[in-house]
């Protein structure tokens, strides 16, 4: 794809920027003096990007790689903790990351640059998407007068104006093949990254925390379950099932033979983590994202799909190999937590007919849920309800949920737009990747909360790379 003509457009000036930009390091001079060694390293990272952003050829496709990267490394640190909510599974503080600092950047570059005005089918193809998002955010604002705990509450909306903030600039200025090709490819290397951590845990890799960056193993009844720096097993799991679709596709697109290595490497080394996760529902997940490319790509007869058997023999033999973990995970005695879903489920729809409007507000349920909690229930798994539509519902009403379904479904149609780029069949494999991806985790929020700064970043990303490409072919750049 190449980027269009600009048109006219309007400029921030250079000053301003520059004025900001010493502010900005000026402040983060500040927080370096008074942090504890805890938070320098993410405040040294906050102050090194715009830097290297400014010394390299392209800084924006470095800041870029940063918010993707950033979506399975998870450099986050927590500002205001609140440790009891958090253990019940809320977003337990104000969250820096690396991503939210290469974001501002990002905007900073696009608005000190000349903004070209997009055309009138490119804007609705982008609010298809963007608005929903943007409305469930401002229905979270509005549910901070409702909640329990508002300082949760704020701690929720300001995390959707950072996903808000990514997939804006993603879906708004992402348009040349380039780019594109760029975020898929940093979609394989996080993948990649998870890995290869997995296989040294395998060879005796012990769990680590260095700088807000955590390689997390959990021992479930004596077993190990794999988190690697994503966040719990679980959520690893939801990542990879979003993500594996992508390295598939990266794997047989005809977009060069670095990316086609690239892909299958981190197709096969990214089985060996979910498999090591033990997390059932996002094997499901994964299955259902590598099926729904796989019928795509069958329908669809691109060249080069042919190559499909060689990744997915290579997901036979890991299955075979690793087989038995497999099995004695999905026969063994789970300590009824499958089982105890149903009465969180149950609690949230108490919760959801008693506050029908704005909910219990955003990022509340876990709090808000304890008059709801029986003796009983309390005893078996006192946690957030896991379940993201049930979860979406009691915290933001009806209207918050109709807003996350309308922005799912977007992203559903804007992927089957992409998909049929008559042009060049790179972009069209890789959105039947991201939307089949899409699909996996659309089933897995069926059972799991995906209320974290990773899992909503890596859900908006790809959302709003779907929106990007959509929006490129139908404005005719797309080009071999």
């Amino acid at each position: 794809m190449t980027i269009a003509a600009p048109g006219p457009g309007r400029r921030l000036g250079a000053l301003p920027v520059a004025a900001g930009a010493g502010l900005a390091l000026g402040l983060i001079a500040a927080a370096l003096a008074a942090a504890s060694p805890g938070d320098r390293p993410l405040l040294l990272i906050a102050a090194a990007l715009p830097l290297a952003a400014a010394l390299v050829t392209d800084g924006r496709r470095l800041l870029l790689v940063v918010v993707v990267m950033d979506v399975p490394m998870g450099v986050d640190r927590f500002f205001a903790y609140r440790e009891g909510p958090a253990a019940l599974g809320a977003v337990g503080g104000a969250v820096l990351s690396a991503s939210a600092v290469a974001i501002a950047c990002l905007w900073v570059l696009r608005l000190a640059g000349p903004v070209p005005v997009a055309p009138s089918a490119d804007r609705r193809i982008v609010r298809r998407t963007m608005v929903p998002l943007a409305l469930l955010m401002a229905i979270a604002a509005a549910s901070v007068a409702v909640a329990t705990d508002r300082a949760l509450a704020v701690f929720g909306v300001l995390l959707l104006v950072h996903v808000l903030a990514v997939g804006a600039y993603v879906a708004t200025v992402l348009r040349d093949r380039r780019d594109l090709l760029l975020a898929a490819g940093a979609m394989a290397a996080g993948v990649l990254s998870q890995g290869l951590l997995a296989v040294g845990v395998l060879a005796g890799l012990p769990a680590f925390s260095v700088g807000g960056l955590e390689l997390r193993v959990d021992v479930d009844g004596g077993v190990e379950r794999f988190g690697g720096t994503v966040g719990s097993p679980n959520t690893q799991a939801a990542f990879l099932a979003l993500f594996l679709p992508v390295c598939l596709a990266l794997a047989v697109a005809p977009a060069g033979r670095g990316l086609r290595r690239l892909g299958m490497t981190a197709f096969a080394l990214g089985l060996v983590a979910l498999v090591m996760t033990l997390g059932r529902g996002g094997w499901v997940s994964t299955l259902v994202g590598i099926g729904v490319f796989v019928i795509i790509a069958n329908r669809r007869r691109w060249p080069g799909t042919t190559a499909l058997a060689g990744p997915l023999a290579v997901m036979v033999l890991l299955v075979a190999v690793l087989g038995g973990a497999v099995a004695t995970r999905l026969s063994a005695d789970d300590g009824g937590a499958a089982a105890s879903r149903i009465p969180l489920l149950e609690i949230a729809a108490t919760m959801a007919r008693d506050h029908p409007l704005l909910g219990v507000g955003a990022n509340n349920e876990a709090v808000a849920a304890e008059p709801y909690r029986t003796r009983d229930v309390a005893s078996r798994w006192d946690y957030t309800v896991h379940n993201t539509y049930a979860l979406v519902l009691v915290e933001t009403g009806a209207g918050g949920l109709l807003a996350f379904a309308a922005f799912l479904a977007g992203g559903i149609a804007n992927g089957r737009r992409a998909m049929a780029e008559p042009d060049d069949p790179v972009p069209a494999v890789l959105a039947a990747g991201l939307t089949a991806g899409l699909a996996g985790v659309m089933v897995n929020m069926l059972s799991e909360p995906l209320n974290g700064r990773a899992s909503l970043q890596g859900l908006v990303l790809v959302v709003a790379l779907l929106t990007a490409m959509a929006a490129a072919a139908r404005a005719g750049t797309a080009a071999p």
